[in-house]
């Protein structure tokens, strides 16, 4: 019998890409991002605060008359505008930039809106920074909770 030529093919289906490895990032790399990065946010909300003297001044507060829970807000703003559009749309922090790292989810790509938000939020649990620096995996409650991952870039 003639060979069928609209015969399915009877090679088989592999991925021409292979996966990405992700290499999970070393404790010192990301101590690193943490002090680069907390120094920026610390200049932002600087410049924040800098910026807005007249609503400050409305508020009625001076620098050593702050209620303690404006320093916790001010933080929380500052890190949300560095944190969350970085890590969402590129993956990396300058912070993460200068040490060779990045944040990707399971697959290697960039986390995305969600998750970047998720992080930001995972970072104002106490203690989240040194399950980074003391568990075996390396992940923080900010990395755990939206199952994102900081590794190394080639």
């Amino acid at each position: 019998m003639p060979e069928n030529p609209y015969r399915a093919p009877n090679s088989p289906v592999v991925d021409a890409v292979a996966p990405p490895v992700l290499v999970p990032a070393e404790r010192w790399r990301r101590l690193l991002n943490f002090v680069v990065d907390y120094f920026l946010i610390t200049l932002l909300i600087t410049s924040i605060e800098y910026a807005a003297p007249s609503w400050l001044a409305g508020l009625g507060q001076t620098i050593f008359h702050r209620p303690p829970v404006y320093s916790l807000v001010m933080l929380f703003l500052g890190a949300s505008i560095y944190y969350i559009p970085q890590e969402a749309l590129w993956g990396v922090t300058v912070g993460k930039q200068l040490t060779g790292t990045r944040v990707v989810d399971e697959h290697g790509r960039p986390p995305g809106w969600r998750k970047a938000i998720k992080r930001t939020v995972g970072r104002f649990i106490p203690f989240d920074a040194l399950a980074v620096l003391l568990t075996a995996r390396r992940r923080g409650f900010h990395d755990a909770w939206p199952n994102t991952y900081v590794v190394r870039r080639r």
